[in-house]
């Protein structure tokens, strides 16, 4: 009897605990799926450098931009296997109008001539492939605002 209720017990947290790989951990979370991009405030970017080292902040805060990286964001492909990449680019947190919802971390690959890559912070295990156009997009709107040294 005690064996069959750690089972059922080990059943029910990974049921609850099991978000199919999207960006929420608990109930007062949206995932980065069910958003509308007007519950985003903001998009804070950190630069990456060589050593993975925070370097420079920028941040996204026109419309059309957030709708542009959210779209790349919601439309990129799960990568198949496990991950071996070096330090990403940048790192970025999107920062929701509601201050009682969780912001959502993520890591961005944005290599010069091929595919981008993104990965979430609570799940490192799992990357995004970010299309050659929007690799080319989510660089034109990193370098379009405003960077300054991170606090």
């Amino acid at each position: 009897m005690k064996k069959i209720m750690i089972c059922i017990s080990i059943v029910i947290l990974i049921l609850t605990g099991c978000n199919g790989g999207k960006d929420c951990s608990n109930k007062n979370t949206k995932c980065v799926e069910d958003w509308n991009n007007k519950d985003v405030k903001e998009i804070t970017i950190y630069k990456k450098d060589s050593m993975g080292n925070k370097g420079v902040t920028g941040i996204v805060q026109e419309q059309k931009k957030i709708d542009t990286f959210l779209k790349a964001m919601q439309t990129a492909e799960s990568i198949p296997g496990d991950l071996k990449v070096s330090p990403p680019d940048y790192e970025a947190e999107i920062v929701l109008k509601d201050n009682k919802m969780a912001s959502s971390l993520f890591q961005l690959w944005l290599p010069s001539e091929s595919d981008g890559m993104i990965v979430y912070l609570k799940n490192t295990s799992q990357g995004n492939k970010l299309t050659i156009e929007q690799n080319k997009e989510i660089k034109a709107i990193i370098e379009s605002v405003r960077i300054h040294p991170s606090k």
